[in-house]
């Protein structure tokens, strides 16, 4: 039993560090205007942003000077991602 656990808790790991880079790889970019590639992150941010709960959309959006905006709502979903990925990592790790 201890075995399932762990590794469920080992994927869900996994799982919560791949997702949390991915948004934060999207702060990133969508700070600068990135001509060719803005499509593409347009289409991104828009499926990130209909994931995000309804009171988190659009919070601490501001404009940079690099003609893109950083994304708080993004950054704030990246973090705690982070923050679950460590709390997986450290339960599978107990349950190993």
């Amino acid at each position: 039993m201890n075995s399932n656990a762990s590794s469920i808790f080992h994927s869900l790991s996994l799982l919560a560090r791949v997702l949390a880079w991915i948004c934060f790889a999207c702060v990133v970019l969508l700070c600068f205007s990135v001509g060719f590639l803005r499509p593409v992150l347009v289409q991104i941010q828009t499926a990130i942003t209909i994931l995000l709960p309804e009171g988190l959309r659009g919070v601490a959006v501001i404009p940079t000077p690099f003609g893109g905006a950083f994304r708080g709502d993004f950054a704030l979903i990246a973090v705690v991602l982070f923050l679950l990925d460590w709390l997986f990592i450290r339960l599978h790790e107990a349950f190993k």
